[in-house]
């Protein structure tokens, strides 16, 4: 088996988003990889960057990252980006773009944050009346 994982850390209102993920961000993929057996890589990408965000959450540190990583293994190729980093191909002289950004000016993007928005305001309201 062969494999490499590479990432592009952007860190927001300072360095400590993106010093955790470079330096988590891998183990975590690689142990939803060999948790799952390999049957679906890229959820197995997904959930790393999921408990990625998770850890840093509980760490109670100040800023954000956003990120573009590839993962390949054996021959096969997992691109993935968190926020506005985006991974793109040349084809022919043309760029082509790999990975969609995570900007609300998308449409199923607004309606997931705004999903989110609500979410947490109820969430609010729920323990203001308890």
């Amino acid at each position: 088996m062969s494999q490499a994982f590479f990432g592009i850390f952007d860190g927001h209102g300072g360095t400590k988003a993106s010093e955790f993920a470079a330096c988590n961000l891998e183990k975590n993929v690689l142990e939803e990889v060999i948790r799952r057996d390999e049957s679906d890589i890229e959820e197995a990408v997904k959930n790393g960057y999921l408990k990625t965000d998770s850890d840093f959450l509980k760490e109670d540190l100040n800023g954000g990252s956003c990120c573009v990583t590839a993962f390949i293994r054996n021959g096969n190729l997992v691109m993935s980006n968190a926020g506005d980093c985006r991974a793109v191909i040349s084809q022919g002289g043309a760029a082509e773009a790999l990975t969609s950004d995570h900007k609300p000016s998308r449409k199923d993007e607004k309606e997931r944050i705004e999903t989110e928005v609500i979410n947490l305001v109820m969430m609010i309201a729920i323990f203001a009346c308890l």
